[in-house]
């Protein structure tokens, strides 16, 4: 994936693995490509220095995420189970899901959601 920055899941998932709950973390490729940790509600940083992807104050954005291994123990979920979408409005992180349409990987991280 390269360079990458880290969005926490708002809730602890077990893991089927070693069967301990913990709050797991999603990376994605958008901003400042810097390895920046985010929660929810964070606004996204958009440095003058480094790698940047992304259009700043682009509005809504859709971005794909993809799931790391558990934080306790390192396992990997399926393919299948890795795979979440961000939406970002005005730069701001507002949501994580399970991207449950079972398409895998998108053709680009990211995609600026037109207003209607």
């Amino acid at each position: 994936m390269g360079m990458f920055n880290r969005l926490q899941l708002p809730e602890a998932m077990e893991c089927p693995n070693c069967s301990q709950r913990s709050k797991w973390w999603v990376q994605f490729v958008y901003s400042a490509l810097n390895l920046s940790n985010y929660q929810i509600g964070q606004r996204l940083h958009w440095a003058d220095w480094g790698d940047l992807e992304g259009e700043p104050g682009a509005g809504h954005v859709r971005i794909q995420g993809v799931l790391e291994g558990c934080p306790l123990c390192g396992f990997h979920l399926d393919d299948v189970d890795k795979f979440y979408t961000i939406e970002v409005y005005d730069d701001v992180i507002a949501s994580v899901v399970k991207d449950a349409t079972g398409n895998g990987y998108w053709e680009s991280d990211w995609v600026v959601i037109p207003n209607c």
